[in-house]
This record gives C-alpha cells, sequence and structure tokens, in this order.
C-alpha cells in the first residue's frame, strides 16, 4: 500500500505545476481542518491531516495548497485550551491561510485566540463566524414550517427530515438577524428570550461575534467577515434538534443567505437558497454602537 501510495505521489508530482496546483485547488477547496495548541511551544497550531504524508515533495506541494485553498477551523480552540495571555503564538503556517471559520465550542470561543490567528493571517480572504442557533419550539413556530417527516431507517438516519420556508418566512429570519447582531455586540437584551418564542442558545455569542467585528475594522475591512445563524427547531421525534436552514450575512454584499441546514434534507432547487438585501445601515450601526462601546472600556488592540 505504501509503496502504491508512493507511485500515485510520484506521477502527480511529475506534472506540470498549474496543472498540480489546480488539482490540489480543487481537492482541498472543500476541506476544513481543526485547530489545536501545541504542548512544547503552546502556540496555535493548524493540525494537517496524515493523508499529507505520502513523500517529501507531494507533502511540500500538498501543504502550501491545503493552507491556502482549505477553511481552517480556529472554532476548535475553546476557551479552556489556552490561557489568556498578553500575547499567544501561532504557527507560521496561517502565512498561507486564505480562510477562517470561527464555529461555536460547547466550553466557548477563545476570542483571543480568534484575534491572534488574524492577526497572523495577512492573506485573509473570508472569515465566518458561526454566531448563535435561533430555536423555534415546534408548536409556536412563527415561520410556519412545512415538515415532512419520514422514516429512514433503509440509509440508516433514523428520521429524515424536510423543511421548506413559508413565503413570509424570509423577512421574519432577516428581522431575527437584525436582533441577533444586536445582541451579539451588546446592545439587546440578555437571557435566553430574544424575540417572542425564539431562542438563542451559546452563551459566548456576544464575545465572538464582537471579537470577529473588532478584528474585522482592525483590519481596515480588507476581507469577507460573514456571520451566520443556524435556525433550529426542536421537539421532533425522538426529542431530535434538527438545523433546518443557515442564514449567513456578508459584509461584501449586505445579502442574507438562507439556505437549507445539515438536517434538512430538502432536494436542491433555487427554492431551497434564498437571498435577502439587507440594509447597509445595520451593520455601520452595529459597528458604531461597538466602538462607542469599546472606546468607553478598551482599547481596540488586534
Amino acid at each position: 500500500m505504501a509503496a502504491d501510495r508512493s507511485k500515485i505521489s510520484k506521477r502527480l508530482t511529475d506534472l506540470p505545476s498549474e496543472i498540480l496546483r489546480a488539482i490540489f485547488k480543487e481537492a482541498f477547496r472543500d476541506f476544513r481542518v481543526a485547530c489545536g495548541v501545541g504542548r512544547q511551544s503552546g502556540a496555535i497550531m493548524i493540525a494537517l491531516p496524515p493523508s499529507l504524508i505520502v513523500s517529501h515533495t507531494y507533502f511540500a506541494e500538498a501543504k502550501d495548497a491545503l493552507l491556502q485553498h482549505a477553511t481552517i477551523e480556529v472554532g476548535s480552540i475553546s476557551a479552556s485550551m489556552h490561557p489568556l495571555a498578553p500575547t499567544i503564538p501561532v504557527s507560521p503556517d496561517f502565512g498561507l491561510v486564505q480562510y477562517l471559520i470561527a464555529s461555536s465550542h460547547p466550553t466557548g470561543m477563545n476570542c483571543e485566540a480568534l484575534k491572534a490567528a488574524i492577526q497572523a493571517t495577512p492573506r485573509l480572504q473570508m472569515l465566518v463566524v458561526d454566531a448563535a442557533s435561533a430555536m423555534f419550539p415546534r408548536n409556536t413556530d412563527p415561520l410556519n414550517w412545512q415538515f415532512n417527516d419520514t422514516a429512514g431507517a433503509a440509509n440508516n438516519r433514523g428520521r429524515i427530515v424536510t423543511g421548506k420556508l413559508s413565503p413570509e418566512a424570509d423577512n421574519h429570519i432577516k428581522a431575527i438577524f437584525e436582533r441577533l447582531l444586536d445582541v451579539s455586540v451588546g446592545l439587546g437584551p440578555h437571557g435566553p428570550m430574544l424575540d417572542g418564542d425564539l431562542l438563542v442558545s451559546g452563551p459566548h455569542i456576544e464575545g465572538q461575534t464582537a471579537a470577529a467585528l473588532k478584528t474585522w475594522l482592525a483590519r481596515n475591512r480588507g476581507f469577507e467577515l460573514c456571520i451566520e445563524m443556524s435556525v433550529v427547531t426542536p421537539g421532533l421525534p425522538a426529542g431530535l434538534k434538527c438545523q433546518l436552514w443557515i442564514a449567513t450575512f456578508s459584509t461584501r454584499t449586505h445579502v442574507l443567505t438562507i439556505r437549507a441546514g445539515k438536517d434538512n434534507y430538502i432536494e436542491s432547487s433555487p427554492d431551497t437558497c434564498h437571498k435577502v438585501s439587507m440594509d447597509p445601515s445595520m451593520l455601520d450601526r452595529a459597528v458604531n454602537k461597538l466602538m462607542g462601546r469599546t472606546h468607553s472600556h478598551e482599547t481596540i488592540n488586534v
């Protein structure tokens, strides 16, 4: 097996460099790679997959391509994995990274680690922040879901859930997202209740999203910041909580894109991806309030 892998890697590395780069770009652009903390250095490290270890030449070529085109998941650095310190060391590998995601972690995101990772990523093009989950009890669902629950024994999925948005859902999710952004920068009400039956899970939404906005501002808005909100519903069979939709706001387009979530097995069609234009003043208001709160209590230092 090792000999076969070596032969394959040699054939690949014998290809013209532009063809090899194109192959690696396609191979790695959907990859998501976690981070960890070095045991001896204490630095934030990118956990390179073992599949890169084929030969010295292959590793060198594939590693650079992976760092450039994969999405590095900084959210895997939890609040307990790295002590709060004046400076947090970061691996030089971040110098090639272009795509970061700060996903939710059960014990909370280390916001200082997020800032350090962004500072060490001069080529950053996009940062995605997993802000929170908006939860709607099924019996009082304001979005008027259209559900189709079917047994999934044939494919070992338990139950298959498909959820279709009602015509009024886009504006409702838009309003919820605006409230979420206010909460995330410390403007809105705190606690489990946000908007009627809307429940927001994730007690660390304020620190994580505010930290992302601060670093985006400190970099002169030089990369695309995407803020994600999951729309989930409980009360399904066996008490499951399903992510039916993901709403993603882009600072580049000022559009809120609503697409099917990982637990929504609805067939792909134009109706399953909704795009809602957002007023740019929404973001400006949040930024101005965040800057005002920041200058009252701390100095942005990224």
